[in-house]
């Protein structure tokens, strides 16, 4: 058995509305996919959601009954940048092609080691000169 699961054709989507960014990159990235399909139709499932026991920031991708049909793949994060953090993460993973999307069987879990990921200085109040 493979360590990965290939999603293509057909893919249902819940928690679009709350999260229309995550959307719209997934549907950028693999533009492939026939997406917003019913899913009684749907070949595979993504569920978005937001996952209040995880740290902002922090995603969990999970794949759900991978040998059954519909699979459904689960995207949760902590607040809504944790969710798109992890959209961003199947993005950069999930495969080249534009029509399927290659996911773990085990799955991911990723908590950043800072909630916030900038660096910001007041410029005009630090003293460059030594």
């Amino acid at each position: 058995m493979s360590d990965t699961k290939s999603l293509g054709g057909k893919i249902a989507l819940r928690g679009a509305d709350a999260a229309p960014h995550a959307f719209e990159r997934l549907k950028q990235s693999f533009g492939g996919i026939d997406w917003g399909v019913e899913e009684s139709k749907a070949d595979a499932v993504i569920n978005l959601s937001i996952d209040p026991g995880l740290k902002e920031g922090a995603f969990e991708i999970s794949l759900e009954a991978p040998d059954q049909a519909p699979p459904a793949l689960n995207i949760s994060g902590g607040k809504l940048s944790g969710l798109i953090y992890g959209v961003e993460h199947l993005i950069r993973t999930g495969g080249s092609e534009s029509d399927e999307i290659v996911v773990p069987r085990k799955g991911i879990k990723k908590t950043p080691g800072l909630a916030y990921r900038t660096f910001w200085t007041w410029d005009h109040s630090t003293n460059w000169e030594l």
